[in-house]
């Protein structure tokens, strides 16, 4: 792998190449690492602009700046100070962080953060059910900027400080957790039927998109007629509920293309394509490539 590719991000990844795994702005370990700041060494290698699946799943507190980021068919515009927590397995897309300007990651492998008995935000996240961005005031700001900074300050102390280190992560599951009790309460309370549906609706096609390509299923789930589940997915985005199926394999599609070892017929097999040729002509008529093409774009 030659030291100017772009990586993701992921522990593994960044150990391949020729940077420090501990500076004044990271520590990178085996199944956890933090970034106090994203410097230019790593910033150069990122990837941006495509999708890609989190091999670790990660915590991003923004506290100046802004963002946008893509994840399981939803557009973040992250604005400080905010929040963004992303189940390992999401594929994700960084669309723009030039301005994201003092943003810190928590990043850390599942058997690090396993527990007996997990919060439920915790156990949606070890499920790798969870894409979520909380917007915050300034004091929850500060507080969870001092989870981040009880991290640091405890790695720099002699040793591996795993299971200190281990509980703090728990308790900052526990404080989001509330957090995020309090936003969904809002939102419940605020948002109309139309963009209920349309949630579910999302989330029902991140699960099934794969294999599912027929309106009247997801409309059967949602207790609707697949004509009126059309006439409200299009009246919610401007899109029908074929647009938002068809990103949805695509964006699969693209993950399996440039990051896994299958050949195109493997993939067409995967996504439930009755052929290769059947799967070739979709992907070409949504991207504008073949897969092929794509692969070694």
């Amino acid at each position: 792998m030659k030291s100017n590719q772009p990586i993701r991000l992921g522990l593994e990844e960044i150990s391949r190449f020729q940077i420090d795994m501990r500076n004044k702005n990271r520590i990178l370990l085996p199944d956890f690492g933090i970034l106090n700041a994203i410097d230019e060494e790593i910033l150069v290698r990122m990837v941006r602009g495509v999708p890609y699946r989190l091999t670790e799943g990660r915590i991003a507190l923004l506290l100046k700046g802004e963002g946008i980021i893509h994840a399981k068919l939803q557009t973040f515009h992250v604005k400080a100070p905010a929040v963004v927590i992303l189940s390992p397995g999401v594929i994700a897309q960084i669309e723009d962080i030039s301005r994201a300007e003092q943003v810190r990651f928590l990043i850390f492998q599942n058997d690090f953060i396993c527990e007996p008995k997990p919060s439920d935000l915790l156990q949606k996240y070890l499920n790798g059910m969870l894409n979520v961005f909380l917007p915050l005031k300034e004091e929850e700001a500060f507080c969870v900027d001092q989870f981040f900074q009880t991290i640091w300050q405890t790695l720099q102390t002699k040793g591996w400080q795993r299971e200190a280190v281990r509980h703090v992560v728990f308790a900052l599951f526990h404080y989001l957790s509330c957090l995020l009790q309090e936003q969904m309460l809002y939102e419940e309370k605020h948002q109309s039927r139309q963009e209920y549906i349309f949630n579910q609706f999302i989330q029902l096609v991140n699960q099934y998109a794969n294999q599912e390509r027929n309106v009247s299923f997801y409309a059967d789930k949602l207790c609707l007629t697949p004509r009126y589940l059309n006439s409200l997915i299009r009246q919610a985005s401007s899109r029908t509920v074929m647009d938002w199926i068809n990103e949805a394999v695509i964006i699969e599609a693209k993950v399996l293309l440039k990051y896994s070892d299958k050949l195109i017929y493997q993939i067409a097999d995967e996504l439930n394509f009755p052929n290769t040729s059947f799967f070739c002509k979709f992907f070409k008529r949504m991207t504008g490539m073949t897969p092929l093409a794509y692969q070694k774009s």
